[in-house]
């Protein structure tokens, strides 16, 4: 977490069910459009307005007082801040999302695993005698853990030939509208050792002081799904699309729902532990497959139809996946002599939908496939 540089290590361990049908997973995820990946999202800019909150999904943050600050959004679904002040001194800002990676019991449970997450994302390569301290705080809520640290920062005191310290102050804590994402907002500044701030506490508070949370869109929860899978937070990946779900519920959007239960049928596909979660995935397909029905969005169907076939796949029921594959086809192909402008966006080889369920008609065993 020093540096704000989170997921140094991978987490996920995949078992060995789950392996012979990864490529489902990878197939799904490049079909996804993620919101907010432009090429230039990352570049950084001047802040012109600091009396101008800047708004990312779930979160609202004011810069930070004084001249010269830049910013950034940044890959970790937050934003950045940072300028450089005299010398070796820079300072910096940050708000990022992350997934939950378990369910806590409690407020203690919840600080611990803040603690010992900030010392696993800490890389040993470029800080060394890192201190922290850190408490709960209701700042946020229940769950919220105030921390301050500090360390070598080994690579600035390479690059400088100074000795570089790193320090900073921020808070963790469940986000108000998500039980499965962690919001981490933070000041830290890097100098030599008298070269901080005087009243460093006080300007990290201030900026800290700027934060609001925001209520989630159910379609940003659908789309971090698929990156809270890639980062192997599976708890935190069923908690966000049953809040997304919920969200869509409450609104009234069916097709909304269907999505969501369309993702839930991919989750128990992908992440099961018995033959239970195959049979949940079937019974998510299912419902999301006649909501999209009942809306006559046919490109819905036919991806259920293709998750259903990949389900009986799994379960080694050779006939019943072949039909679900034939369905999944017949439907696209219906669907796109309605409306020629329907598709489904495929972005790996063979880049066509239909070439990519006649793949898997192939790997089964269709008899027509091919």
């Amino acid at each position: 977490m020093l540096g704000t540089h989170q997921g140094r290590r991978s987490a996920p361990r995949y078992r060995k069910r789950m392996k012979k049908h990864i490529v489902i997973l990878l197939l799904v995820v490049a079909m996804i459009v993620f919101v907010g990946c432009a090429t230039d999202t990352y570049r950084y800019r001047k802040v012109e307005d600091l009396g101008k909150p800047i708004t990312v999904p779930g979160s609202s943050i004011l810069p930070p007082a004084g001249n010269n600050w830049q910013y950034r959004l940044s890959q970790e679904l937050g934003v950045e801040f940072g300028k450089r002040g005299d010398g070796f001194h820079t300072y910096g800002a940050t708000v990022t999302l992350s997934p939950v990676r378990r369910n806590h019991k409690d407020a203690n449970d919840f600080l611990l695993s803040v603690k010992n997450q900030f010392y696993y994302d800490t890389d040993p390569k470029r800080f060394e005698g890192v201190q922290l301290s850190g408490e709960l705080n209701n700042r946020f809520g229940a769950f919220c853990v105030r921390y301050v640290a500090h360390a070598n920062d080994l690579e600035a005191s390479r690059r400088t030939g100074a000795n570089i310290i790193f320090k900073i102050i921020g808070y963790s804590f469940l986000h108000p509208d998500s039980k499965g994402l962690i919001v981490t907002v933070a000041y830290h500044e890097r100098a030599e050792v008298d070269g901080f701030s005087k009243d460093f506490i006080e300007v990290g508070e201030s900026f800290i002081d700027g934060y609001k949370p925001k209520e989630f869109n159910p379609d940003i929860l659908l789309d971090y799904f698929y990156l809270i899978v890639e980062a192997g937070a599976f708890y935190a990946a069923e908690v966000v699309v049953r809040e997304a779900l919920e969200k869509y519920q409450q609104n009234e959007n069916e097709l909304g729902m269907a999505e969501a239960y369309h993702t839930l049928g991919n989750f128990y596909k992908l992440f099961q532990n018995s033959d239970a979660d195959l049979d949940k995935s079937l019974d998510n397909f299912t419902k999301s497959r006649d909501l999209f029905s009942s809306n006559r969005e046919l490109i819905g169907v036919s991806k259920c139809y293709f998750g259903i076939g990949n389900v009986y796949h799994i379960k080694g029921n050779k006939a019943n996946a072949c039909t679900y594959y034939d369905k999944s086809i017949e439907t696209y192909k219906e669907a796109k002599r309605l409306n020629s402008d329907a598709y489904m966006p495929v972005r790996v080889p063979p880049y066509d939908f239909v070439k990519l369920v006649d793949l898997f008609k192939q790997q089964v065993g269709c008899e027509d496939s091919g």
